[in-house]
């Protein structure tokens, strides 16, 4: 892992292919340090299912990123809309205008 740099004061951990996995990064951190931990993640969908399983394993706060295909940018189309958990039960969310960044455990 390389501290690649500080976020409000917050040292800021990057895990990428070439530094590692972030499941043998958080495996090396003992509770306490843990409990520190946030996970921000982008890329392809089955990686972020996989990161929400290991914050939901590891009872980490998550915010993903999604990547959908946004037609008209807007809301308009609904061309973005994924299937998210809300507090009153499922709803679709458009991607472009209510997002792109969501709690994992919405989405996942």
């Amino acid at each position: 892992m390389k501290r690649s740099g500080r976020l409000l004061g917050d040292d800021l951990i990057q895990t990428t292919t070439a530094t590692g996995q972030v499941v043998e990064r958080l495996a090396t951190l003992d509770e306490r340090s843990r409990s520190e931990v946030e996970i921000y993640a982008c890329g392809p969908m089955a990686m972020l299912a996989a990161t929400a399983r290991l914050a939901r394993e590891f009872d980490l706060p998550c915010q993903v990123a999604l990547e959908e295909l946004m037609a008209c940018a807007t809301g308009g189309c609904a061309g973005c809309a994924v299937r998210v958990q809300t507090p009153d039960g499922p709803a679709m969310k458009k991607v472009c205008v209510e997002g792109p960044v969501f709690d994992a455990a919405q989405v996942f």
